[in-house]
């Protein structure tokens, strides 16, 4: 049995279609594939339009293997693949190469060429191909139904707890920990700067309490997960030391409380919890000092509230 979709960011909606493919697979004793496509569709269709990303396919990945699934494909979605016609692609994917029994999808569901394939033509190719379609209706919750365009709208927005209920953890992004100018050790607060590259959903500017952990690189490309540490994290320009015409491009800026370590060249989730304030500008680099011892003891109380 199989199920098809973007499924950026693994929310409540698409977990309970991941749940209800278990459950029907059981029924009639088949196993459980999803399909999924890398880049996000909208990549290709609205180049320089489309949304930013939820989740990047290494973190969707292992949001999967955290379900009872038993197999994932990914596909390239290419300029060729959005040209296909819905009928070849169900014959080449689901037919031939997956061998499918049952489709479970939302109601919404599109595919193919100009996106003219829904539910409605896969329920007829099924028919006549050998499979069934499942349609899925559309999960709510006390914010309206659940879609990944409403996720990345709260993130966007700052409304990280609507973000984090509709994700079941809250927003994380990834990135790799680069070099700085290593002023955040001069002040006594040294940070782990995350490059985590274009396209991410990210919140507003300003100061939060967060959480971090350490990505390991391991073999046949799975990933160890360290330990969520609590951390406060600057999403900004730093207005205090930038140059009037320097770079403004927002940096993550991590600062891991009650954590000695090198985490230059790692790989780190940043996962945003709650905003603490507006970033601003001081006076003085002593100003901002003080501001930051004052900003770890907010995050420690709303870390340890949590």
């Amino acid at each position: 049995m199989v199920t098809i979709g973007n499924f950026d960011g693994v929310h409540v909606g698409h977990r309970a279609v991941i749940e209800g493919l278990r459950t029907a697979a059981d029924k009639i004793g088949a196993s459980t594939a999803i399909v999924t496509f890398e880049p996000h569709t909208l990549e290709v269709l609205r180049p320089g339009h489309a949304p930013p990303r939820l989740t990047n396919l290494e973190r969707k990945l292992e949001l999967f293997d955290e379900t009872s699934l038993d197999y994932g494909m990914v596909l390239l979605f290419d300029r060729e693949r959005a040209a296909q016609e819905a009928e070849e692609f169900v014959r080449e994917i689901l037919v031939d190469r997956l061998h499918t029994k049952a489709v479970m999808v939302g109601e919404d569901f599109r595919f193919g060429r100009h996106a003219k394939g829904d539910v409605g033509l896969l329920t007829r190719l099924g028919r006549d191909l050998g499979f069934e379609v499942l349609p899925v209706e559309i999960v709510s919750g006390p914010h309206g139904k659940y879609s990944s365009t409403a996720v990345r709208e709260a993130v966007l927005d700052g409304h990280l707890d609507s973000a984090a209920h509709a994700l079941t953890r809250p927003h994380d992004v990834r990135g790799l920990v680069v070099e700085g100018d290593r002023r955040g050790r001069t002040l006594g607060f040294p940070t782990a700067n995350a490059d985590v590259g274009e396209g991410m959903c990210l919140p507003p500017l300003g100061v939060y309490a967060a959480r971090v952990r350490i990505v390991h690189e391991k073999d046949l490309g799975h990933a160890e997960l360290g330990t969520w540490r609590d951390a406060i994290v600057n999403f900004g320009v730093r207005p205090t030391f930038r140059e009037q015409g320097g770079d403004a491009r927002p940096l993550i800026e991590a600062h891991l409380l009650d954590y000695a370590g090198d985490l230059y060249g790692e790989a780190i989730d940043v996962a945003f919890i709650s905003h603490v304030r507006a970033e601003q500008r001081f006076e003085s680099a002593d100003a901002l000092k003080h501001q930051i011892g004052r900003d770890v003891e907010a995050v420690r109380a709303i870390l340890e509230d949590r």
